[in-house]
């Protein structure tokens, strides 16, 4: 069981906001290495960052965080929250999401109805015999 006051860290912080470019990210992430920003004193790094799904009209916000015990040991904790879009929008843009959405899903219903044709016709043993196969139901399972 987890300690509920390890998560109320005193003392004072440091934030950072990282550039998008891949390049000026890594100069930054070497730059931050090179003054030794955590030392024994630090107790946590965290790592925020929002995306936003258009198609579902979601803003998906995720937290990394990393603790530091005062053993030495590094406990990772992911933290994902999504929100939903309550801005008012046209109708013909919600019929077109909507619609887009119910076709995907009708494919990808009408996909796995077929590998699970060919899985009881093949057998489990052939039918994962092909690396393709197993492609195919990790993409199925990802919808």
């Amino acid at each position: 069981q987890r300690n509920p006051l390890q998560n109320k860290f005193q003392g004072g912080s440091f934030a950072l906001d990282l550039p998008v470019g891949n390049k000026e990210f890594k100069k930054m992430v070497q730059e931050l290495r090179d003054s030794k920003w955590t030392d024994r004193a630090t107790r946590a790094v965290f790592v925020d960052f929002c995306v936003l799904n258009l198609s579902r009209d979601q803003f998906v916000s995720v937290r990394y965080e990393f603790d530091f015990t005062e053993y030495g040991k590094i406990v990772p904790k992911v933290t994902i929250r999504a929100y939903r879009d309550r801005l008012s929008h046209e109708l013909l843009t919600d019929v077109v999401n909507y619609g887009s959405e119910f076709a995907l899903y009708g494919i990808v219903s009408a996909n796995a109805f077929r590998e699970i044709g060919r899985f009881r016709v093949s057998g489990p043993t052939v039918y994962f015999s092909n690396v393709w196969n197993i492609v195919v139901c990790g993409v199925i399972s990802c919808c």
